[in-house]
């Protein structure tokens, strides 16, 4: 079977979340291998941490992706901000007159121009939590999962 058969695949997942279930049921590694279809315990406990560590790096990239369709959808809201702050608002009474000053010139209503900037900086304000430039606030989800083997040094691994 070529290694991209997709009933190898399955056959390997399978085998892998298995030992996996047989490791956090607190079987050692050399009992783990022989139930699973491994040479040994160390075969065994390498290719699970070889795994966990790709699905540490799926997990990651995973991440990423969905930080840059976000930062893409603020650039998008940052544009029609934007769009907003270089338009002239026309002063207007909640009655819908028009405003003007006592030379008759109309007055140019500053709050709409606050409010975009008060969302710029709303924008702003998630861009950072997004990139982590707002430390130590930058918060990241992971697990992590020691393994032991009974008689082997896993920094020797």
């Amino acid at each position: 079977m070529r290694p991209s058969d997709p009933a190898r695949v399955a056959a390997v997942y399978e085998r892998r979340k298995q030992a996996m279930r047989l490791k956090h049921d607190g079987y050692t590694w050399a009992e783990i291998a022989p139930a699973v279809g491994y040479k040994d315990g160390k075969h065994a406990a390498s290719d699970v941490h070889k795994y966990l560590d790709r699905l540490r790096k799926e997990q990651s990239a995973d991440a990423d992706a969905l930080r840059q369709q976000q930062l893409a959808h603020l650039a998008e809201l940052r544009q029609r901000v934007d769009a907003i702050m270089e338009r002239r608002h026309i002063h207007v009474t909640p009655g819908g007159k028009i405003v003007k000053d006592e030379d008759g010139n109309v007055v140019l209503d500053d709050a709409v121009e606050l409010a975009a900037i008060d969302r710029m900086l709303k924008i702003a304000e998630r861009e950072g939590k997004i990139l982590g430039t707002d430390a130590p606030e930058k918060l990241e989800a992971g697990v992590t999962i020691n393994y032991s083997i009974d008689g082997v040094d896993m920094n020797q691994v």
